[in-house]
C-alpha cells in the first residue's frame, strides 16, 4: 500500500495539515524538535490495526484542549484506491473505509501491511523475547490478516 494524500485535524500538536505525495518512493520528514514529524508518524501507525506507534489512549492524540481529533487518507494497494476516515469523538475511535463504517479493526489489516522502527526497539533482536514476538505477530498479521 501507498499513501497520496493525508489530512489531520486536531491531531497532537498539529492543528491543521495536508500533505499529498504525487509518486511512489520514499519519504523524508525533516524539520526541528517539536515540529510534529513524530506525531506525522503516528498518525500513519493508526492506518493498522491497534494503538499505533506510541500505543497510547486515543484521547492523549488530541490537539490542546479539543474534544475529538481526525485523520483522513487516501491510499493505493492491491484493490485500486481506498479511502480510511478515522476520528476520535465522544471517547470512541470511528472508522470509515471507502465511506463505510467500519465496526472491527480487520478492515484495517485489509488495507496492507505497516511496520515501523523506532529507536525504542534498538534492542529488538538480543533482548527479552516478548518484544520480538509482539513485532513479529505484526509482521505476520499484516501480511496474512486472517492469521
Amino acid at each position: 500500500m501507498w499513501l497520496k494524500n493525508l489530512q489531520l485535524q486536531h491531531f497532537r500538536n498539529i492543528p491543521s495539515a495536508q500533505i499529498t505525495l504525487s509518486d511512489k518512493g520514499p519519504v523524508v520528514l525533516y524539520g526541528h524538535n517539536g515540529a510534529g514529524k513524530t506525531n506525522l508518524l503516528e498518525a500513519l501507525s493508526l492506518l493498522s490495526p491497534g494503538q499505533g506507534i506510541h500505543r497510547a489512549a486515543f484521547n492523549q492524540m488530541k490537539h490542546n484542549k479539543k474534544q475529538d481529533w481526525g485523520l483522513f487518507a487516501e491510499l493505493e494497494n492491491k484493490h485500486g484506491h481506498q479511502e480510511v476516515g478515522m476520528r476520535f469523538l465522544k471517547g470512541k475511535r470511528q472508522i470509515q473505509v471507502n465511506g463505510q463504517q467500519q465496526g472491527a479493526l480487520q478492515s484495517l489489516a485489509q488495507l496492507g501491511a505497516v511496520v515501523w522502527f523506532t529507536p525504542k526497539m534498538d534492542r529488538l533482536f538480543v533482548d527479552a523475547p516478548a518484544a520480538r514476538r509482539q513485532f513479529l505477530d505484526r509482521l505476520v498479521f499484516g501480511h496474512f490478516p486472517k492469521h
